[in-house]
């Protein structure tokens, strides 16, 4: 791999949680991680996975691979979590809100 091509690897690999942390502390300044709170946390989980994930892949690649999956594994429960509650309060809210026939 070239040091071009590397560079850009690692940039790319480091873009994403820096404007997860940054949309995490625009989110605590402005409160809305009391409303969006799954999602608050899915970020917050996002940044500490990451946080172990790297280090990991210049540790050992038998630890980043299984680090790695095990992270997938967690990340989509918690993806699953969020959008299970997101569903349910839309459901709710339209459901009770309707002047229609709630079936």
């Amino acid at each position: 791999m070239s040091e071009k091509t590397r560079m850009l690897f690692y940039a790319l690999w480091l873009v994403q949680p820096v404007l997860q942390t940054a949309i995490a502390v625009i989110m605590f300044r402005r409160g809305q991680h009391r409303t969006f709170k799954y999602f608050f946390a899915y970020i917050v989980a996002l940044v500490a996975t990451f946080a172990v994930i790297f280090p990991a892949y210049w540790y050992s690649t038998t630890a980043y691979f299984y680090l790695s999956w095990f992270a997938t594994a967690i990340s989509f429960t918690r993806l699953f979590w969020m959008y299970s509650s997101h569903f349910t309060r839309c459901v709710i809210s339209v459901r009770f809100y309707s002047s229609g026939p709630a079936w």
